[in-house]
């Protein structure tokens, strides 16, 4: 169910679906809130599922001469998350939105106490993911020299972020451009941190999380043009405590591109955690042997 809500100092768009422990989505601007339907099917028997789009976000307004950083950013996050009512909370954070969750946790803020545990998919955890890829143009994030100009110029942006580009359908890409148009090429090109500054601010946050040992759950496409396998065991070895789960096949979107795996994941997760069981190991992938009494085949007589 999507309502306007009062968060802080501003009115936003809020996405709400089910009942249970809270499950809170942070997302950036390709698309809107919306883009975790998928995912609340799956998590939404069990869970309170909540996503936001703050204001240059998705569907959410946003005034022609509001101008938010990430400091910003982060501190309507921890309004949003005292908004989910109970301790308990899941933070699951993507894309833009890892950087401005693991800014508001580094924070220490009162909100924080409502967090127990973080759920991290493919998004920005180090400087120079930006760098060379024409994801923020050059100089400033978000500078807004690389934003897509029309409909098929994003489309074909958001094609290349798909590790099967035939999981993205029409209606994502139309939803995307329209919460696009509406919302980054306005408010949220403003966050005009530079690079040096955020590769600095983001290996604090980092290390924040790492001693902090709350417990962290990496769902990452392996596909993910943004940051590959070298980057996520990079990450594990500053944040310990982190369990990394590696996606064939997928990119940039896992929510959208497998939505009942992350739900799987994160359902997994927060059950191991209320119960204080240790990390699971990911099993490695079963090789084929051949028996040595095995029958020859008809082909090899």
């Amino acid at each position: 169910m999507e309502t306007t809500q009062q968060i802080g100092a501003h009115r936003v768009k809020v996405w709400e679906e089910g009942h249970g422990p809270p499950v809170v989505f942070f997302y950036d601007s390709w698309h809107t809130s919306h883009g975790f339907y998928a995912v609340s099917d799956h998590l939404s028997e069990k869970h309170r599922v909540l996503s936001m789009d703050p204001p240059g976000f998705g569907a959410s307004p946003g005034a022609s001469d509001l101008s938010l950083d990430l400091n910003d950013y982060a501190e309507l996050f921890g309004e949003f998350v005292r908004y989910a009512g109970i301790r308990g909370v899941t933070l699951a954070l993507c894309d833009l939105g890892l950087p401005i969750g693991l800014n508001f946790l580094a924070e220490g803020t009162d909100a924080v106490e409502h967090v127990e545990r973080v759920v991290i998919t493919n998004g920005l955890l180090y400087g120079e993911q930006a760098a060379g890829r024409g994801l923020f143009g050059q100089g400033m994030l978000l500078s807004g020299r690389e934003l897509p100009i029309d409909r098929v110029h994003h489309r074909r942006r958001l094609l290349q972020f798909f590790g099967d580009p035939n999981t993205m359908d029409e209606s994502i890409a139309e939803d995307a451009w329209y919460s696009f148009s509406k919302g980054r090429l306005n408010d949220q090109a403003k966050l005009a941190k530079t690079f040096d500054d955020l590769k600095s601010d983001l290996e604090g946050w980092r290390r924040s999380l790492g001693e902090s040992g709350i417990p962290v759950l990496v769902l990452w496409g392996e596909e993910d043009p943004s940051g590959d396998r070298k980057l996520v065991e990079k990450f594990q070895e500053e944040v310990p405590q982190a369990e990394i789960y590696m996606l064939p096949d997928v990119g940039h979107f896992p929510h959208l591109e497998v939505p009942d795996v992350v739900a799987d994941g994160i359902r997994d997760f927060v059950k191991r955690a209320q119960r204080g069981a240790p990390p699971r190991e990911p099993e490695p992938a079963a090789e084929e042997e051949t028996p040595d009494d095995a029958s020859p085949s008809p082909e090899d007589q």
